[in-house]
């Protein structure tokens, strides 16, 4: 849990959405064969269900801007290491 504490301060400190959605899934619903968390910064639209869609799944301008996003998570990740 620290590590999810400190992955939703960096959300919070870089995007400043509107809140953030944590969930682990369970059961049938877990398609891995490892334990991980879902942590996702939310706005008010689109809703929560659009998360799920194959349109998002698919949105290039999305993909192009996953590096970047990556990037930028580490280095706040690791500035932050240590304050939780």
């Amino acid at each position: 849990m620290k590590g999810v504490t400190i992955v939703v301060k960096a959300i919070k400190a870089l995007y400043n959405p509107a809140g953030i959605t944590i969930c682990q899934n369970g059961g049938e619903f877990n398609d891995l064969d490892h334990y991980h968390i879902h942590v996702i910064p939310r706005e008010r639209e689109p809703s929560f269900a659009d998360f799920y869609s194959e349109a998002l799944l698919n949105n290039e301008a999305l993909k192009k801007k996953l590096p970047e996003t990556r990037v930028a998570l580490a280095a706040k990740i690791e500035r932050l290491k240590g304050t939780v």
